[in-house]
């Protein structure tokens, strides 16, 4: 079975909706099943290598003017952080917070591969849920230092 199925099969099995992106192969929208998401969860299948990403986005891009201010805040929060990073794409806004993993030349069972993206999930919810309002805040017009305490 290819990896995209095998993810698919582990995420539903954790009880995510999983919707595959047409444009984008490997692409995934992600919703709960017991109701909707307080922000968009993606995931990303490499068609071409053994890899897998998960993605939490910041709902809306954070405006020019404040980019500066929410990349030094996310500066913050990346430090120490041992999986898993926030990132902002300074042309347009978008900000996200990715957890992955690259399987390299292994060969693992349905069992392991779950036992890896498991805690992939649940890492990156945590994170985004732990910041997402500081994000927010900053992102409209709050002083980083407010947020950073």
């Amino acid at each position: 079975m290819a990896l995209l199925e095998r993810v698919v099969a582990i995420l539903e099995g954790l009880e995510w909706v999983v919707e595959l992106d047409d444009e984008h192969p490997g692409g995934m929208l992600l919703e709960p099943s017991d109701g909707e998401a307080p922000w968009p969860f993606v995931a990303e299948v490499d068609p071409d290598e053994p890899q897998v990403a998960f993605y939490s986005l910041l709902p809306d891009e954070v405006p020019e003017d404040r980019r500066e201010a929410v990349a030094a805040v996310l500066t913050e929060a990346n430090y120490g952080l041992v999986v898993g990073s926030f990132e902002i794409d300074l042309s347009d806004g978008d900000v996200r917070f990715r957890t992955s993993l690259d399987l390299g030349r292994a060969e693992v069972d349905d069992a392991v591969l779950a036992a890896l993206v498991s805690p992939l999930v649940a890492r990156n919810l945590a994170a985004m849920d732990q910041w997402i309002d500081g994000l927010q805040a900053v992102a409209g017009g709050a002083d980083p230092a407010d947020v950073l305490g």
